[in-house]
């Protein structure tokens, strides 16, 4: 909250307001992940995760955007012997959690 109050320069109420926006987008990107990946479809998935470390950085969670990044930069460059599924469920799991 602290962050985004910071970044944005916005009022404890405000922040407090655009918060469970900020999540809710975020819940919505992290759960596309895993059936993109199932999919097989690396280029989106690439798009995808792009998406959801932009969402993690606006949140302050550099942390987690670095995970997303990986995903990004593996799938972008088509690794098809990255462990996405792993990474995808920490991640996932680790997300939901605040959220």
């Amino acid at each position: 909250m602290q962050h985004i109050r910071t970044a944005y320069m916005l009022s404890e109420e405000k922040s407090e307001q655009l918060m469970p926006n900020f999540l809710s987008s975020l819940r919505n990107q992290v759960l596309e992940l895993q059936p993109i990946h199932s999919r097989g479809d690396l280029q989106t998935l690439g798009k995808s995760s792009h998406k959801v470390k932009g969402a993690l950085l606006n949140l302050g969670l550099t942390d987690l955007a670095d995970v997303a990044y990986t995903i990004e930069q593996n799938s972008k460059s088509g690794n098809h012997e990255y462990n996405y599924q792993e990474t995808i469920e920490e991640l996932t799991q680790t997300i939901l959690l605040f959220t």
